[in-house]
């Protein structure tokens, strides 16, 4: 906690009330933020009340990691707005998943500001079951006012094993793609996904990022680009072992930025496992130079997310 309320309380404010009611964001930010009310805030400190709505839930009803990302990315950025006076971008994102919430249940968000060195500023949001105080998610950040060139930063979903794992893991990430499979959040995300090789641990997809994955600054959303990532890492996954498994631990540094209508390639790759944890890589890169613009790092379960002692990749 960094002290008092202070004047710029009322622009953080409502620039993320603005977000959640669209008034300054794109479609993306709205879903995720559906409902979230600001219950308190000072400098370097930000708390939530979220009452999980419909449109953010995975295939099982859970709410979508990729929604969770989302949410910790904004919240965050607030929370260093409420403390710097300006709004600020990631370029180190890590989050562990501790357990899993329900749509409708109701949520408690704290972002705290813990730190600055130069123009970066670190952030934590926990993320907490409101009738408990369970820890749901922990979501640890960078963020940088410059552009995104870090140089030393650094659901359980269940499908049964099939002859072909490389096909069947095609054909449920171009499923998830075109919404046959899956429910709003990732057919926003993964829009005009493309599959262009899939071997066992292994996949190429191409992507045009799609309008309505747009910050406003008119750059590919980082929660979007997580939530690809995790649904491609998922598929990579699938490919090797006939069945997907849910995020545990998940690692997200990102190098540069890409605007809407960039072409892009996604390469996962499985490198690893673990008893029943696999860990996959997943780079995303431009596709008219190969420049790096993210790279994801998982560990992935089939067991109920329960993370006790895992380390980082």
């Amino acid at each position: 906690m960094e002290g008092g309320p202070l004047q710029e309380t009322q622009e953080w404010q409502k620039w993320l009330e603005d977000l959640s009611k669209g008034a300054i964001s794109h479609e993306l930010e709205v879903i995720t933020l559906k409902g979230m009310q600001v219950v308190h805030g000072q400098k370097g400190l930000v708390c939530c009340n979220l009452v999980i709505p419909d449109c953010v839930s995975d295939k099982d009803g859970n709410w979508h990691v990729g929604a969770i990302t989302t949410l910790i990315d904004t919240v965050g950025a607030a929370a260093i707005f409420s403390s710097t006076g300006q709004l600020k971008a990631s370029v180190d994102f890590n989050i562990s998943y501790y357990s899993t919430a329900k749509i409708q249940e109701e949520v408690e968000i704290e972002a705290k500001v813990i730190g600055h060195k130069g123009r970066l500023s670190s952030v934590v949001v926990e993320i907490r079951r409101k009738n408990n105080g369970e820890l749901i998610a922990l979501g640890k950040q960078w963020m940088s006012s410059i552009n995104i060139v870090p140089s030393h930063l650094r659901g359980e979903k269940q499908a049964e094993m099939e002859d072909d794992p490389p096909r069947e893991a095609q054909k449920w990430i171009e499923d998830l793609s075109r919404g046959a499979s899956s429910h709003g959040l990732e057919t926003l995300n993964l829009k005009g996904l493309q599959a262009i090789y899939v071997q066992k641990g292994l996949i190429h997809c191409d992507l045009v990022v799609p309008d309505c994955v747009s910050d406003k600054d008119g750059n590919w959303h980082v929660g979007a680009i997580s939530t690809l990532i995790d649904d491609v890492g998922a598929a990579a996954i699938f490919s090797f072992a006939g069945h997907v498994k849910a995020s545990v631990d998940f690692s997200v540094s990102f190098y540069s930025t890409a605007k809407i209508q960039e072409e892009v390639e996604i390469e996962a790759k499985v490198v690893g496992h673990r008893g029943r944890l696999s860990s996959v890589v997943v780079e995303i890169r431009r596709k008219s130079n190969g420049e790096l613009i993210a790279l994801g790092r998982q560990w992935m379960s089939p067991a109920t997310i329960i993370p006790s002692h895992l380390s980082k990749i």
